[in-house]
């Protein structure tokens, strides 16, 4: 292992923890992994195939947790505040990275440390105290079964200016949906890392540093980072992004969704970003979008942390066809403190509903409550998974469980990839990139890396073409993409998830308000610049594809095959909802799609990636390209 010489951007340092033996070591970051993956995403996976043993069970001592730092965190990037979780999920049974804000990335960093390796299995309740050099097992007896809003803030006063994840009750009863949160308002884990903490006692991990992090050439690094400022000072909707946060966009999904607008604004209440109520925005670290909120309600003593609104007013708003903004900020609330996904949960409350309909489930099998729709029933049910009491211990083992316990009656709620709920359902929007690449994505559904134009419908072949080289997709996979003009989603896909790779490995925030200012060339500038290893956009662009590649020889390893990355079935039947009709069309809405366009995507994507289409794992040739032809010797075994 080669350590890097000179310390520019990286820290320098991989901390280790074994919680088993209670054992903490350093180790120096490998400059070769430094270099052909950046960092953060990129280096978490390829530590991950190193660290866990092949078919680990994700709750097992022996699975690894990793967090991941990029070299642009803790400097002044715009927006460069992402840590990077990797960890094998218990919901998919595999490999995932969650990227969450906050200012757990740059502390980590401050204390001098790029990624830190959790593993083993504390004998009692634990969290992990860093503080530089200083590294500590403590005990989290007075913590466990504590919620996450009051872990943290107890945590932030015994660490003043600390960064702290927590998990809340759903995570230490290992509910296989359960998640973290970064300083109460940042989600991670999508996929179940917060019973990957709680199967090893680990209920914390609170990171507070002294350091810095140095950069190559500071004058060279500012050039870029004042010329991304000054497009930010420029962009005509930075004061609505900041007063709503990802509500600036709640007209486009309306649109997107197929609502109408007057059906749409009937859930949005002004008075929610009112002063009495949105008591104070947030910012993460470098980020000049405060794009993040906290709420308390008028007259009750509920305090609401909140990544965004969109998201609740969505899947418990609109879904459950609740207009009163108290009680979104209710089951908000309620969902954070014990570490539940909420889209996991919607999904779930409305199973509950629709098999009580049926006459499957009973009040008895909840406890005595009858399901409607309505706060009241969600907040119940949330708490029967986190507690695990009555039907909730069934519920909190996920999808692939419940459709084994209810058999086919079942199957109808269960729209899933890989165990993991689907987001985008294409007969309510279109087949976009987002909808398509909850399909291919090694860790399961996740509009993160499908991020691309089609988050709007209608763009233009010229808006496509724009983007596509903002992301650095050459000029001849262009054409591929724009092909007969029309975009082709499987082969677009495959550059905007490079794209999400290069910015989750520098560490710079994914979110549409903050990548709208990156392009590949100012990317490049900025790694180049901050850790003096010179990268040319193209090169950037590489490693963009080997951190991805990275990801997806992890998860072949452990079992992803082809079959996996399936349509629901759901996607070819017709959609019922509130009197209208949905079916599946491509991104234009011209076309019905059928179970070919489906398998055409998936065959475009596989070939624009390099990859064998018949089984969708990358080729020995492409592996050779990408300088990882190691490890698919070892994925084989």
């Amino acid at each position: 292992m080669e350590e890097l010489a000179e310390l520019y951007g990286y820290a320098g340092k991989v901390l280790h923890v074994d919680l088993s033996k209670g054992e903490v070591s350093v180790k120096p970051l490998d400059l070769g992994y430094a270099e052909s993956l950046i960092g953060g995403f990129g280096v978490n996976n390829r530590i991950a195939y190193e660290a866990a043993p092949a078919g680990v069970d994700p709750l097992a001592p022996e699975s690894v947790v990793i967090f991941g730092a990029g070299p642009l965190n803790g400097t002044l990037a715009p927006g460069a505040a992402k840590i990077h979780v990797t960890a094998k999920m218990p919901l998919t049974g595999l490999y995932g990275t969650s990227g969450g804000g906050g200012g757990f990335a740059a502390q980590l960093k401050f204390a001098g440390y790029d990624h830190l390796v959790v593993t083993g299995r504390a004998d009692k309740p634990t969290y992990i105290s860093i503080e530089d050099d200083e590294v500590r097992l403590k005990d989290a007896g007075d913590l466990w079964g504590g919620m996450i809003y009051d872990v943290t803030k107890r945590l932030w006063e015994e660490y003043p200016g600390s960064s702290v994840v927590a998990v809340g009750p759903a995570g230490e009863r290992l509910v296989k949906f359960s998640l973290a949160l970064v300083d109460n308002v940042a989600t991670l884990g999508r996929g179940g890392l917060g019973a990957v903490f709680g199967s090893k006692n680990l209920k914390a991990v609170v990171v507070r540093g002294s350091g810095e992090v140095r950069v190559a050439d500071a004058e060279r690094f500012m050039d870029a980072v004042k010329g991304l400022y000054e497009r930010i000072e420029r962009y005509p909707f930075r004061s609505f992004v900041t007063e709503y946060g990802m509500m600036a966009g709640w007209g486009a999904w309306a649109e997107m969704f197929q609502i109408p607008r007057e059906e749409a604004e009937a859930y949005f209440n002004q008075e929610v970003f009112s002063g009495k109520v949105r008591v104070a925005t947030i910012a993460c670290p470098s980020c000049p979008l405060s794009d993040k909120f906290l709420f308390r309600i008028p007259g009750e003593e509920v305090e609401v942390w909140a990544t965004d609104y969109l998201t609740p007013l969505t899947v418990f708003g609109y879904l459950f066809q609740i207009t009163d903004y108290r009680d979104i900020l209710r089951i908000t609330a309620t969902v954070n403190q014990y570490g539940l996904d909420m889209l996991s949960l919607s999904n779930l409350v409305n199973f509950i509903l629709g098999m009580y309909g049926e006459g499957a489930i009973t009040r008895e099998d909840l406890g005595g409550l009858k399901p409607e729709r309505n706060a009241e029933t969600i907040i119940a049910i949330a708490g029967l998974i986190a507690q695990r009491e009555n039907i909730g211990d069934l519920l909190a083992e996920g999808w692939r469980t419940i459709i084994q316990r209810f058999g086919r009656v079942a199957e109808k709620y269960a729209m899933h990839v890989k165990g993991l709920d689907v987001l985008y359902d294409p007969r309510r929007t279109y087949f976009g990139s987002m909808e398509f690449e909850q399909l291919v994505c090694p860790r399961g559904p996740t509009s993160n890396s499908g991020g691309s134009p089609t988050y709007v419908p209608g763009k233009s072949i010229e808006d496509f073409e724009r983007h596509c080289d903002r992301v650095g997709a050459p000029r001849d996979a262009i054409a591929r993409i724009l092909e007969g003009g029309e975009v082709n989603i499987g082969r677009l896909v495959r550059h905007f998830e490079d794209w999400y790779s290069i910015l989750s490995s520098l560490g710079i925030c994914n979110r549409a308000q903050v990548n709208r200012f990156y392009n590949i060339r100012v990317c490049a500038e900025l790694y180049s610049s901050a850790t003096g290893i010179e990268k040319t956009p193209q090169e950037l662009k590489l490693a963009g594809e080997r951190a991805w590649n990275m990801q997806k020889i992890l998860n072949v390893r452990e079992g992803h095959t082809r079959e996996q990355d399936k349509p629901p079935r759901q996607w070819l039947q017709p959609l019922t909802e509130r009197g209208r009709r949905y079916v599946a069309r491509d991104y234009y809405r011209k076309r019905v799609l059928t179970e070919e366009d489906f398998e055409k995507a998936l065959r475009d994507y596989y070939e624009e990636r390099g990859w064998n289409p018949e089984t969708g794992t990358p080729t020995e040739e492409k592996l050779r390209q990408l300088g990882l032809q190691e490890v698919k010797g070892k994925a084989g075994r």
